[in-house]
């Protein structure tokens, strides 16, 4: 998870726990249905995920080091765990 953020914590634990695959926490970035194609970000990723990986200039902040990578088109599982202390939603 990043800046407190449980519940991807928690996202990240059980999708890894359930396919035994490496997570990631992301925010979509740009969706385009007609090419069906979708751009996740974050600050980083795990080097296992992406065929080739770049270090680049953090492409929010412009500051610091982040990590790029294609990851390999294909089926993908994209999960989050939300909620309170009351109520959970997946989504």
């Amino acid at each position: 998870g990043c800046e407190g953020d449980i519940p991807a914590l928690i996202s990240m634990f059980i999708l890894h726990y359930l396919t035994d695959e490496p997570v990631f926490m992301a925010n979509p970035s740009s969706i385009d249905i007609d090419e069906n194609e979708i751009i996740l970000a974050h600050c980083t990723l795990p080097l296992n995920m992406p065929d080739k990986f770049y270090l680049k200039t953090h492409f929010e902040s412009g500051i610091g080091v982040g990590i790029k990578g294609d990851i390999r088109e294909g089926e993908a599982t994209i999960f989050k765990l939300s909620g309170n202390d009351k109520n959970f939603y997946i989504s």
